[in-house]
């Protein structure tokens, strides 16, 4: 099972909305087999409601997330302007965890078949 990190934007843009975009886009990967990680979520880290701040700091959060990208197999970089995803997309890099562009659920489908093509080329 390949493991997914799901990076993008989670402030910017309204919170719910991206935190929706994120979740519509992370099922379809998980759909096709992937194992997802949906930092997203951590916008109801302290209750029902999303929120852009909780009661850990962004270092804190930056610092989570890098981790999960470390054992990430892919890491799937949602368009939209966000420092965090930048930072993500940098340590996958680093760490030689290819990444790809998605904008909508409709672009999964060919992410998912560039994948593919990457694990063949491995063996």
């Amino acid at each position: 099972m390949i493991r997914a990190y799901i990076a993008g934007p989670l402030s910017r843009g309204g919170v719910e909305r991206n935190v929706r975009r994120a979740c519509d886009i992370s099922r379809e990967f998980a759909k096709l087999g992937y194992a997802i990680m949906v930092p997203h979520l951590s916008a109801y880290f302290d209750g029902n409601e999303p929120q852009a701040v909780n009661s850990l700091s962004y270092q804190q959060w930056i610092a989570i997330d890098l981790a999960w990208v470390e054992v990430s197999d892919v890491l799937i970089r949602i368009t939209g302007d966000s420092e965090g995803a930048d930072q993500e997309v940098l340590h996958a890099e680093h760490c030689g965890i290819p990444w790809f562009c998605v904008n909508s659920v409709e672009d999964v489908a060919d992410v998912h078949m560039q994948i593919q093509n990457m694990e063949e080329l491995a063996i």
